[in-house]
């Protein structure tokens, strides 16, 4: 008999030298064997999918589970080690066949859902046995025990009536006891999400309510959603406020009529009615009268609804008074069920003068301009002023049946502005309205509670967008299409797991599944708005004349094309040959392997970021996108020729990017600056202080970055332009001492030797035990801590620094390679202690060790420094460099700023673009080439360690609003420039602050070669 051959796909991001295994219970996965471990295949399409194939020989239930490898050794088990397999049903057919099973993400299934048992399948097509691919199947799989999900498939299994339901879901949120028993975290947004994907199909009947034999009449129904929102109202917040306005709508009404003790008793006076037929009330009594009565449900609406169409339809002979009465009836389900539309509740609200009497007049005004039909521009502008008018009243309301009642209108005028957006949208749009409807979209994502406190800095920053400053609507206008992009990530990223995982545990329609998260996506006031964002983004770059890529080294690459995430997760074994590499993203702190020749990456990045730095170093051909969608289709147009030798052009202006077929050409793989730079690293002179002052260190006692600082001291005191913050160094000796200290048993010295010879994934392991023998084994003399303490004030907060013999050098900068930590406060002896030792420790991060080989420097000979400096709570950031990097220009200083802490510019951690300034020395002009449109800065973090991210409004910030400000700061910080590079004699990468009107200049080194 012929084995059944199986085809395992997981999803896994890997790190260099890693790989996928997977192992099992069956002979062919190893009989959970360790050295049985079969390794899945990916290549570039296909990655971060693994994928491989068996012939399971035995039959029955198959146990197994995914691992990553490193090397032939199990370096990580997924699924909590050896607990909760993942199993599959193996049945025998007399011709073999196959199975494929798609696995989802390694480690990460759907709130922990095991898929169960598959089973085989035959079709036979011209004598060929074949499987069906179980994906095109129903689901058969259930949540792993234990899980939320299991818990809310088994309850609702025997508790099947809506009301049982509800009072589940009540419970969860209201008793701790039944949350913990029940694996439910009222915090964790993907509980929450779960929870609104459940009410969701149990509404529309997807999953479907029933008859439990109890007794309960509607309004316990009611009861229950009254306690489910005071439950709601004690746990929302800005990051679930969207989640919980979803659930909102999906509860019935608790109105005073529905919780009184015998609710909706109309329908028992039209079953008894003696004007019609005796079937017709008999199917009343028993199809709604009792049945509501009983155990109320979705269903009653669609039953009531079907009655209606038969009663009305044409030629029906029945009385007008009991049609008026089943419809007056109708409309009384539909406010329990909340399912009235928008203009009834509104014309309600005016009736009973909720939320407040002057609300009486904003609601008139907009359903008379609705009802008229005006342009959607006008009825936008009224429907924004009645929501303000409802947050405004919804503040005073107490919690009760009003608060729901206005809370549901407002959620339905939300949904309507998404039908007014789309008319505008869909119209020959102008920059006006295009803005002010941008304006008017936006202020009501706020209202909703999406993203509040970034939706309102952008909000503030639209209304003063205009079409005649063009750089400033493109600022705007990159925030907002990021804005976008974020929000629809994060939803997709929430809702696709839980959607899936309740469809495939509830055996959901597979079509409502599909569906779910594209409507979830596109039926949102986010995705207009993202419309409009996108025309502005294309108009303006017109005005600008710009292309949609930006350039960060031109040049011209040849390589195999590859597709990645980021560099970090591009596998050693796809580095062996030069490549021209398409990214998603930047991480900040990535090093560029050897083998890169060319960088396209998808969104934007500053031009003097570390990775800026690193690339022009290494003369690697370096453009990013501006644009997400511009970016999308590049890649669709050439992920077909992934893997072929392809020749990347990067040139300054227009038509900035081009990519072409080079099968004909030899890639180059001797053109690498690395391989031709020298890097000297003179040895170090020893200080006997432990911590010695900035002006008495040297680059050979303490590094470019500590002795540069001590050079800007000095200049500072002959240039009246700009101050320096106060400083001390640690220096390199007293790195020496803590390394010697430990004795032949720590030998740190040793343990660097041979470091080069070793495989990509050695050296990693490698770094990190060395790193982890400074970090927790060097002795830190408690002396240097209070030589620190001694030369700051009691209240300060202090920048420690990295100050490396390798680090700010002419032929290597370094950047970014070796760590700094801010916020550390003064009187804190502990974290003083700890910062120093990071800073030691970062030595030999893996990206700083892979650096150093690639330059060939010594890993012996280096050492570090720490250069300890008053904090700066900075206004403002910059980078400048004296010559400009971009086009060569000896007679331009390029400026890149940005609002708050350094990091921003430094690092691709904070999305978007810095203010890009430069300034011609012989003309006197100071050009801006961009407005910063970076939605966060980076600022002291109260009391913790480190940056916190804080929202900006550019509103606020005089580098946005006012020229003349803007312009003067260019000159001054020009001049600051073009002064260090005549006394440092030769051309200067610059980094300081902005506080007041005060220039900080924190380092100066030399611009790379």
């Amino acid at each position: 008999m012929s084995g059944i051959r199986a085809e395992f796909t997981v999803k896994c991001s890997t790190k260099f030298g890693e790989n996928v295994g997977i192992i099992g219970s069956d002979r062919a996965l190893g009989r959970w064997k360790t050295n049985g471990v079969v390794k899945l295949n990916t290549n570039e399409s296909a990655y971060p999918s693994w994928s491989c194939q068996v012939e399971i020989q035995g039959e029955g239930e198959v146990e197994y589970k995914y691992v990553i490898l490193k090397g032939n050794r199990i370096k990580k088990w997924e699924l909590e080690g050896r607990k909760n397999n993942r199993t599959i049903l193996i049945e025998r057919t007399e011709a073999g066949g196959s199975v494929v099973r798609d696995d989802g993400e390694f480690n990460k299934l759907p709130s922990d859902l095991v898929h169960q048992p598959a089973a085989v399948s035959e079709e036979r097509t011209n004598g060929n046995v074949s499987v069906g691919d179980d994906r095109q199947q129903v689901a058969r799989f259930s949540p792993s025990e234990g899980s939320f999900l299991s818990h809310l498939q088994k309850e609702s299994s025997t508790s099947r009536s809506w009301r049982k339901r509800l009072s589940y879901i009540r419970a969860l949120l209201s008793d701790p006891n039944c949350a913990a028993q029940n694996a439910f975290d009222p915090k964790s947004l993907n509980d929450l999400a779960i929870v609104v994907v459940y009410l969701t199909f149990v509404s529309s009947g997807q999953i479907a309510c029933e008859e439990d034999g109890s007794h309960y009449r509607p309004n316990h129904h009611a009861n229950e959603a009254r306690k489910i929102e005071e439950a709601l109202s004690q746990i929302s917040n800005d990051q679930n406020a969207y989640l919980i306005r979803k659930i909102y709508p999906l509860l019935p009404s608790y109105r005073s009529e529905f919780t009184a003790s015998v609710p909706l008793t109309r329908i028992r006076d039209i079953a008894h009615r003696n004007d019609i037929p005796h079937e017709l009330k008999q199917e009343i009594k028993h199809t709604l009268q009792n049945k509501l009565h009983r155990s109320a449900g979705p269903e009653d609406l669609v039953t009531t609804e079907n009655l209606l169409n038969r009663i009305t339809a044409p030629g029906a002979q029945y009385s007008g008074g009991f049609v008026s009465e089943f419809q007056i009836f109708y409309r009384e389900l539909r406010e329990f069920f909340n399912a009235t539309d928008l203009d009834e509740n509104l014309k309600e609200l005016m009736q009973k003068e909720e939320p407040r009497k002057s609300s009486f007049a904003v609601l008139k005004e907009f359903l008379d301009l609705k009802s008229a039909g005006v342009k959607a521009i006008v009825q936008l502008e009224a429907l924004l002023n009645l929501r303000r008018e409802i947050s405004y009243a919804m503040n005073d309301l107490e919690p009760g049946e009003v608060m729901q009642r206005v809370r549901l209108v407002d959620i339905q005028l939300e949904k309507f502005s998404f039908v007014l957006l789309a008319g505008i949208n869909n119209t020959n749009l102008k920059w006006a309205t295009t803005l002010h409807a941008m304006s008017l979209a936006l202020e009501g994502i706020k209202l909703s509670g999406v993203q509040s406190v970034e939706a309102g800095s952008i909000l503030s920053e639209l209304k003063l967008v205009s079409e005649s400053d063009p750089l400033r609507a493109k600022a705007s206008a990159e925030r907002c299409v990021r804005f976008c992009d974020d929000f629809t990530k994060q939803t997709a990223e929430l809702f696709e797991e839980s959607v899936k995982v309740v469809g495939g545990a509830f055996n959901v329609e597979q079509r409502a599944v599909s569906v779910f998260i594209e409507a979830e996506v596109r039926s949102t006031v986010v995705f207009q708005f993202s419309r409009l964002a996108s025309w502005t983004m294309r108009n303006v770059r017109t005005l600008l004349g710009q292309p949609p890529w930006d350039v960060l080294f031109p040049g011209t690459a040849t390589g195999s094309l590859l597709f990645a995430q980021s560099i970090s997760e591009i596998p050693e074994r796809e580095l062996q040959q030069p490549r021209v590499v398409v990214l998603d993203r930047a991480e900040g702190d990535e090093d560029i392997p050897q083998a890169i020749k060319g960088i396209v990456l998808g969104h934007e990045l500053p031009h003097l970021s570390h990775l800026g730095v690193r690339a022009r170093q290494a003369k690697v051909v370096f453009i990013n996108s501006e644009d997400a969608t511009v970016f999308k289709d590049f890649k669709k147009g050439w992920v077909s020729n992934a893997e072929n030798l392809v020749k990347l052009v990067v040139s300054l202006g227009v038509d900035s990017l081009s990519m072409e077929d080079a099968a004909d050409t030899r890639a180059k793989e001797d053109s690498d600056t690395r391989d031709k730079v020298v890097i000297d690293i003179p040895d170090p002179v020893a200080k006997r202080a432990l911590v010695v002052a900035t002006t008495d260190v040297s680059k050979e006692s303490a590094g470019t970055k500590a002795s540069s600082a001590g050079i800007l001291e000095a200049a500072a005191k002959e240039n009246q332009d700009f101050e320096v913050p106060r400083g001390v160094v640690v220096p390199f000796s007293s790195f020496q001492r803590a390394a010697l200290a430990g004795g032949p048993e720590l030998d740190y010295f040793g343990i660097l030797q041979g470091f080069d010879e070793l495989s990509l994934a050695e050296k990693e392991t490698r770094a990190e035990a060395v790193a982890a023998t400074i970090l927790y084994k060097f002795p830190l003399n408690q002396d240097i801590v209070r030589k620190i303490q001694g030369n700051f004030g009691k209240e300060t907060l202090l920048m420690v620094r990295s100050s490396a013999n390798c680090e700010d050098l002419e032929e290597m900068s370094g950047a970014g390679l070796y760590d700094s930590f801010a916020n550390v406060p003064v009187s804190d002896r502990g974290a003083i202690a700890e910062a120093v030792r990071k800073v030691w420790s970062s030595l030999w991060t893996k990206r700083a060790a892979l650096s150093r080989s690639q330059y060939k420097v010594p890993h012996e000979k280096v050492v570090m420094a720490v250069l300890v400096q008053e904090m700066l709570e900075a206004e403002l950031s910059f980078i400048m460099f004296s010559n400009n990097p971009i086009n060569g220009a000896t007679n331009e200083v390029y400026i890149e700023m940005a609002v708050g802490m350094g990091e921003t510019l430094a690092s691709a951690e904070v999305r978007g673009s810095p203010y890009r300034l430069v300034y011609n020395t012989d003309t006197d002009r100071a050009e801006v080439l961009a407005l910063a449109s970076f939605s966060y800065s980076l600022e002291p973090g109260g009391g913790n360690l480190g940056l916190e991210k804080k929202a900006v409004d550019y509103s606020t910030v005089k580098m946005t609003t006012s020229s003349d400000w803007r312009e003067e700061m260019t000159r001054r910080l020009a001049r600051i420039a073009k002064f260090l590079e005549a006394h440092y004699g030769k051309p200067q990468d610059i980094e300081g602050v902005v506080v007041g009107e005060t220039i900080y200049l924190v380092q100066s080194r030399a611009m790379v070669k």
